[in-house]
C-alpha cells in the first residue's frame, strides 16, 4: 500500500497518493492533498491516532507474548515490527504543525474564529489540562467580544453605518 502511494506520488498524482495514504495511514502521502484546514485536521489527527493506537498495540503484544495465552496458541509475534514510537505527541503539536503550515488557506484559516473555537473545544477533549484549556476558551471569547473581533480577522471591518434619523 506504501509503495503504491509512494509510486502515485512520484508520478504527480497527489490525490491517488493520498487515498493509498489514507488506508496505510502515511500522513506524508495524505498531506500534499490537503488544501482546506479541515483536511489537514483530519490527516494529522487520523495519523496521530493511528500511530499511537499502533504503538499501544504492539506494547500490549509485546507484554503478552511470554503469557501462555499466546504460547498455549503457538503464537508468535516475534515478527511484529515496532511502529513508530509515540513520542508523546499532543493535540496541541498538531495544531503547532498546522499554524506552520505552507499551505496558504490553511495558514490563513488557523486564526479564523471558528477555526480557534474548534481547536480550544479539541483541546478540551484531548489535554490532560481541561481546566486550563476551556479558561482559555473563555478568555478568547471574553476578548471577541469586548474587543469587538470580526468573524475572519483578515476581513475588513464592516463599513460604519449613520444613526437612524429620529
Amino acid at each position: 500500500c506504501k509503495h503504491a502511494g509512494r509510486a502515485a506520488q512520484a508520478a504527480g498524482n497527489r490525490y491517488e497518493a493520498a487515498v493509498y495514504g489514507a488506508m496505510c495511514g502515511d500522513a506524508a502521502l495524505m498531506l500534499p492533498a490537503c488544501e482546506e484546514w479541515e483536511a489537514m485536521a483530519w490527516v494529522l489527527f487520523r495519523s496521530w491516532l493511528d500511530t499511537r493506537v499502533d504503538y499501544n498495540l504492539y506494547l500490549a503484544a509485546r507484554a503478552d507474548a511470554d503469557s501462555s495465552s499466546w504460547n498455549s496458541a503457538g503464537m508468535d509475534v516475534g515478527w511484529v515490527e515496532p511502529p513508530c514510537e509515540d513520542k508523546g505527541a499532543s493535540a496541541t503539536d498538531v495544531f503547532r504543525r498546522m499554524h506552520a503550515c505552507q499551505v496558504a488557506e490553511v495558514a490563513r484559516a488557523t486564526s479564523q474564529c471558528q477555526r480557534v473555537v474548534q481547536r480550544h473545544l479539541i483541546l478540551i477533549l484531548f489535554e490532560n489540562d481541561t481546566e486550563e484549556a476551556v479558561r482559555a476558551l473563555v478568555g478568547t471569547l471574553r476578548e471577541w467580544v469586548v474587543g469587538g473581533m470580526a468573524a475572519d480577522p483578515s476581513a475588513p471591518p464592516p463599513p460604519k453605518t449613520p444613526p437612524p434619523p429620529l
